[in-house]
């Protein structure tokens, strides 16, 4: 007569259970590092001013930009962004971000247009 071991089904199954978790449990050991995270504080509202050309508007514009640097020297930027899209004439258009660094606005260009298009032409 020959013996053979054999393993109830219900042993089997709890077997292939505990194998199966502590394969996991090892993978989430190994996974698990201790990750540094600094909070950085990012923007939380930026203002977009949208000044497109105007024959008779210009002068409203910058007089808008200049009350705007005003408000930003006496209240500060917390959190904040001021972008400006400036059209100098009907070739011309500037984005600029105002910023304030010891207590005076500074404009910092970011990009330059020349022939932008700002209208869309009739199809």
């Amino acid at each position: 007569m020959s013996y053979c071991r054999t393993i109830h089904p219900n042993k089997r199954i709890m077997r292939i259970k505990s194998q199966i978790l502590f394969i996991l449990s090892i993978f989430l050991f190994i996974s698990c590092n201790k990750e540094e995270f600094e909070l950085e504080i990012n923007n939380q509202r930026t203002v977009f001013m949208y000044l497109p050309w105007s024959t008779n508007l210009t002068s409203y514009f910058y007089n808008n930009i200049s009350d705007m640097e005003e408000a930003i020297q006496e209240n500060g930027l917390y959190n904040e962004r001021v972008i400006v899209f400036l059209s100098t004439s009907s070739s011309e258009a500037e984005m600029f971000e105002i910023t304030l660094n010891n207590g005076s606005c500074k404009r910092n260009v970011l990009k330059e247009y020349v022939n932008p298009l700002l209208q869309q032409k009739p199809v």
